[in-house]
């Protein structure tokens, strides 16, 4: 470190850092700086801990995670750092996690003459380590990556060379991108990779943009009365539509004169098409594994930019995310409305100017929707129950289906589907062959194997290995043809899957057998449910391959039986 002559007042910053590693940094300091003033910044829950061990700094403490009037706390807090004059700004530096958005906050607006990272793992200090460019959010702006990426490697070189880093204030419309440790890593970046860096920039220019934005102004008041636009953010799959139908209910209940738009990727267009509840669905692409689980776009980036940018123009007043993934996340602030919420997840706690509702892992997807709109004032969790919307001549199309089938729409049915998105959710087509074989059929009863595609061979598999009679409905039935069909069902079995959602929606008792996934977070939410589910040390893992799954394996066709048998009973006697 520069050595100077008068004595300092030094920051250090602490995120994740072990104790040896901030006393290495703060030797480090105390040699470097002699007579100076040092006092540490660490979280608020460890804040009694290193008050212990560093009885001769003074200790500031962060609050991690966010609050509701997160704005009004971090300005409280910034304000605080200003007033006590620090000159040195150093970051202890000992894993990637150690980074933290309010450190670069305090560097730029505390008034800091030098500022350093130390490296706990190699015992040495680091140049400044953070450049802001503000730089245009418009169309030519974005497009103009080549440029920026010049632009800030031109900072770079003149920082290095001694100049001071400034942070550039430019007209509202401006964003900010940020760069780790060496500039000149990002040449390098950006040739290797322009679709990586791409959508890394993209999420932190609205993060810091509404961050910095949001912390120097008064949080509004949220006034019911004044929201005309609102944007729903549910980008996941079949089942979690479903479960936020109860949401989108009680939100059109509060809101009846409100534009609500809701966000969802292509695969369920055709699903949410119908709902009663939304004005306009958007439809957003995504190369994401998370969601996409079917073909990539090669140049999907491209058309994402513009998205985002249209998406921020349209003047939504309330945005709400219910997934509270990162890639929801960027959906969210490129909206540019007044109001955000999301779920208080493990993969949002750093980010900022947003309503967090508590995310304890336990409660139903449902549950956890109406804590969110519980943060704005807006009630209705006495009407939980899922729907799916088919019209009459749907029903009729379905009746002369099962008509061709020789099934009457009076028959006892059992519905069963087999299928599964990934290995480890699926339980053998041997053990629902057993279930299904061992059925009193004699009785009255009928089976169904519904089909889908990609599903298709399995499912001829399967009704190889039946012995009883039972039809095999083909695999290339719309959602709506489906819900139709099982509507007709006194009973649908099936392994985890969004096909369990649309039955209960459909108000037909399921039988849904659990393996790696959560049954309580994304479980069919009804009182005619069963789920069947063992418990180990590793559950849920969510894992989309396992060599094992043991958990799936746990599960006994007997119990299975069992289930299937008293469900049929007790609808026969209803």
């Amino acid at each position: 470190m520069e050595r100077l002559s008068k004595k300092m007042k030094i920051l250090i910053a602490v995120n994740n850092s072990s104790v040896g590693a901030v006393r290495n940094a703060v030797a480090k300091t105390e040699k470097d700086f002699p007579g100076a003033h040092i006092s540490l910044l660490v979280k608020e829950k460890t804040e009694k801990w290193f008050k212990t061990f560093f009885e001769n700094c003074a200790v500031f403490s962060y609050v991690e995670g966010m609050t509701a009037n997160s704005a009004v706390t971090l300005n409280s807090f910034l304000e605080e750092i200003k007033s006590n004059a620090f000159e040195v700004f150093i970051v202890v530096n000992e894993k990637e996690t150690d980074r933290d958005l309010r450190f670069d906050l305090i560097r730029c607006f505390c008034g800091f003459k030098k500022y350093y990272i130390f490296d706990a793992v190699k015992n040495k200090e680091i140049r400044q380590y953070a450049i802001f460019v503000y730089l245009r959010l418009g169309f030519f702006g974005l497009l103009m990556f080549p440029v920026n990426v010049i632009l800030v490697l031109c900072f770079g070189i003149l920082f290095f060379l001694g100049l001071p880093g400034y942070l550039l204030k430019g007209e509202a419309k401006t964003a900010v991108l940020f760069f780790k440790k060496n500039i000149f890593n990002l040449a390098g970046y950006y040739f290797s990779g322009l679709r990586q860096a791409f959508e890394k920039f993209t999420l932190e220019i609205f993060i810091y943009l509404e961050f910095v934005r949001s912390a120097y102004t008064r949080i509004p008041v949220f006034e019911k009365d004044k929201i005309k636009k609102i944007l729903i953010v549910k980008i996941e799959h079949l089942g979690d539509f479903i479960l936020a139908v109860p949401m989108l209910r009680a939100l059109r209940a509060e809101f009846p004169e409100a534009k609500i738009s809701m966000l969802v990727a292509p695969w369920n267009k055709a699903v949410a098409e119908g709902c009663p509840y939304i004005d306009e669905l958007l439809i957003y692409k995504t190369n994401n594994p998370v969601f996409n689980r079917g073909r990539k776009h090669p140049f999907l980036f491209i058309w994402m930019k513009i998205f985002y940018l249209k998406l921020r123009r349209a003047g939504f007043d309330l945005c709400l995310d219910f997934g509270g993934w990162i890639e929801s996340l960027k959906l969210v602030y490129s909206s540019g409305a007044k109001f955000k919420g999301a779920l208080d997840y493990k993969r949002v706690k750093n980010i900022y100017n947003i309503r967090l509702a508590d995310f304890n892992g336990t409660d139903n997807e449902i549950i956890r929707s109406f804590k969110l709109l519980e943060l704005f004032d807006i009630k209705g969790r006495q009407e939980e129950e899922t729907e799916y919307w088919i019209t009459p001549a749907e029903i009729e199309t379905a009746k002369k289906m099962l008509s061709e089938k020789s099934i009457k729409a009076d028959d006892v049915l059992a519905g069963f589907y087999t299928g599964a998105s990934s290995a480890p959710i699926r339980w053998g087509r041997e053990n629902f062959a057993k279930v299904i074989n061992a059925l009193p059929v004699k009785s009255g009863f009928k089976v169904i194997i519904f089909n889908a595609p990609g599903e298709q061979l399995y499912m001829e598999e399967l009704s190889a290995k039946l012995t009883v009679p039972h039809v095999l409905m083909p695999s290339d039935m719309s959602l709506k043809e489906f819900a139709a069909l099982v509507s007709f069902c006194k009973l649908f079995v099936s392994n985890d899957g969004g096909l369990s959602h649309l039955a209960t929606a459909m108000k037909v008792p399921t039988i849904t057998l659990y393996g790696p996934s959560n049954d309580k977070e994304w479980g069919p939410y009804s009182k005619s449910r069963v789920v069947i589910t063992k418990d180990y040390p590793c559950s849920p893992c969510r894992k989309t391959n396992c060599i094992r799954n043991l958990c799936m394996e746990a599960i006994k066709t007997e119990e299975v039986l069992e289930a299937v048998k008293c469900g049929l009973e007790l609808t026969r006697q209803a």
